[in-house]
């Protein structure tokens, strides 16, 4: 694991993983009626749960 001194220990595991993951959120918001983007209210985009 690379020595991060920040406190956080997410790094990169496999190209392409953090544009996936991405896809998949918008595609489980859109399946529950969720609007995520630049638009909606940060409180919006968390009330799903």
């Amino acid at each position: 694991m690379a020595n991060n001194n920040s406190g956080s220990r997410n790094e990169l595991v496999v190209r392409g993983a953090e544009n996936a993951i991405d896809q998949m959120k918008y595609e489980i918001a859109q399946e529950f009626g969720v609007q995520l983007g630049a638009d909606t209210t940060a409180r919006a985009n968390g009330s799903v749960g």
